[in-house]
């Protein structure tokens, strides 16, 4: 039997495991991440027409919450799962095709732009770009008019950096600069007070540290949210908050990852030696090569 008959039978094993754990919800929370909602496009897209079916079968079976609301409420005895939905990046599509499915569903999602590609600034975009391998054609970028509509219609704003770096890679300074420029330029530009980090890969051990938790909590965010594909539970830190990645339209994955199911990749990515990770996920320690090294101070082209 070959290593990937192996690996497909444990992975089976896992799910089915999980699944049958997952059957009570009863008090369950999970959080949603999302990229792009456009017909064609490279990157983690979902399609408008999935996504609308998603938020149908949401909606029909779970209540959906903002971020903030979900990890404060108390669940417990609860038998609907929480969820709370969230946009990486800052895709335009988040408020021209996104936003008209979450109304249309009486629903609001939390959108976390990458600060540096929202200002136009042209070394973020080069090193977005890279990062994401993403052509320009392919990418249109939120604005902040595109922040100012989704938060008249009750969306919410986060942060996801300058530039988009692995964080726990960074200097000290390097840390700070990231996360305290990107949110001093959304309170300048939008206002807001209370504002989310959502950490860029976001995997704690590989590219999130507890320096990196310490500075978001000392520089004043609501709330970290990392990438562990798992429930959030009771007591929750709330400076590493676990999120699915939804890069797929299955329906029959979405219900998995929203009942447990897909809760043994959570506990796979905690249990996996540094090495062994490293061997089998090596885009989860290294941004590509001809990526520009990210920010680490204030320029006097980006100085608030």
């Amino acid at each position: 039997m070959n290593g990937r008959r192996v690996k497909a039978l444990v992975q089976s094993g896992l799910r089915l495991t999980c699944s049958r754990l997952g059957k009570e919800t009863t008090g369950r929370k999970a959080i949603l991440c999302f990229h792009s909602v456009r017909p064609h496009a490279p990157h983690s897209s979902i399609h408008p027409d999935d996504f609308d079916l998603m938020l149908g079968w949401l909606t029909a079976h779970t209540d959906v919450l903002g971020v903030n609301t979900l990890l404060n409420a108390d669940r417990r005895g609860n038998p609907r799962p929480a969820v709370a939905l969230t946009f990486d990046d800052g895709h335009k599509d988040n408020a021209t095709l996104a936003m008209p499915i979450a109304l249309h569903h009486g629903v609001t999602f939390t959108v976390y732009p990458t600060i540096g590609i929202v200002e136009r600034n042209p070394r973020a975009l080069q090193r977005f770009r890279s990062v994401l391998r993403q052509a320009k054609a392919d990418f249109e970028i939120l604005s902040w008019d595109d922040a100012e509509k989704l938060i008249e219609n009750g969306f919410s704003i986060g942060s996801h950096t300058w530039d988009h770096p692995m964080l726990s890679h960074l200097p000290d300074e390097g840390i700070e600069f990231q996360l305290r420029i990107s949110k001093e330029i959304i309170e300048r530009r939008l206002g807001l007070r209370e504002i989310g980090m959502c950490y860029p890969y976001g995997k704690y051990g590989r590219n999130v540290d507890d320096r990196v938790i310490k500075v978001t909590e000392r520089a004043g965010y609501a709330y970290g949210l990392a990438v562990e594909h798992r429930g959030v539970r009771v007591n929750e830190n709330r400076f590493r908050v676990p999120r699915f990645i939804v890069n797929s339209s299955s329906l029959e994955s979405l219900e998995q990852q929203v009942k447990g199911g897909e809760d043994f990749h959570g506990w796979i990515s905690r249990s996996m030696p540094a090495a062994l990770a490293r061997f089998l996920s090596p885009a989860d320690f290294h941004e590509p090569e001809d990526a520009l090294e990210p920010l680490c101070r204030i320029t006097p082209e980006i100085a608030v």
